[in-house]
């Protein structure tokens, strides 16, 4: 049995649609047959079967380039990996920290020599690649004491002034913050603060290094 806490593999975040069914379908069949080791998980599993299907129907929709659709199709993925995540995080914690318990639940633990993803931390809650080349879906955490939040990008090569940050109010953080005209290729860094009782913001976040696609 490891003694080190075992993590979950995020590369599922960027499965391509039929793949990322493929494996929520996996994680639902491994869940049903493994209960006495998954007894409560935080999601009723009829939902992630629903939500599986709600998607392919979605991706089926959206194949033909319909923009309404398409931002549908992204909207039922997101819902989608929200599921996995809450139950991947429930499987991480019942695994005592042994790889092959977790593996029963359908997830992969995190490879050897491999990290976490950066863009995870206690304020940003993901970012994504978004609908076409260029764009990114940034979403945080939520802070139910934070009148709002607000996300700042800028590239990674520029310089520090306030003219180099982009700077975005985002109002509700259960919706990812769709943003577009960036750089194939390029790295950028976000940052993130809110603005919290007494009109005071919080210091800006430490910066978060995501290369857009």
């Amino acid at each position: 049995m490891s003694s080190t806490r075992v993590k979950i593999w995020l590369n599922f975040l960027r499965f391509a649609p039929t793949d990322l069914i493929v494996f929520a379908r996996r994680v639902l069949d491994c869940m049903k047959e493994n209960v006495a080791v998954f007894p409560k998980p935080p999601v009723d599993l009829q939902d992630l079967a629903t939500q599986a299907d709600i998607y392919g129907s979605w991706v089926i929709e959206a194949a033909d380039g319909a923009k309404s659709a398409k931002a549908r199709c992204n909207a039922e993925r997101e819902k989608l990996l929200d599921i996995l995540l809450e139950l991947g995080h429930y499987a991480e914690a019942r695994c005592n920290r042994n790889p092959d318990t977790l593996r029963l639940s359908g997830f992969e633990p995190l490879p050897p020599g491999r990290k976490l993803q950066s863009v995870i931390s206690e304020d940003f809650r993901s970012i994504r690649p978004g609908p076409n080349s260029g764009t990114v879906l940034v979403r945080l955490i939520n802070d139910a004491d934070a009148f709002h939040q607000e996300l700042r990008y800028k590239l990674e090569d520029s310089d520090d002034t306030p003219e180099a940050w982009t700077v975005l109010l985002v109002g509700q953080t259960r919706q990812p913050r769709l943003i577009e005209n960036l750089t194939p290729g390029k790295a950028y860094v976000f940052e993130a603060r809110r603005l919290v009782a007494g009109n005071q913001y919080t210091d800006w976040s430490d910066p978060i290094r995501y290369i857009v696609t």
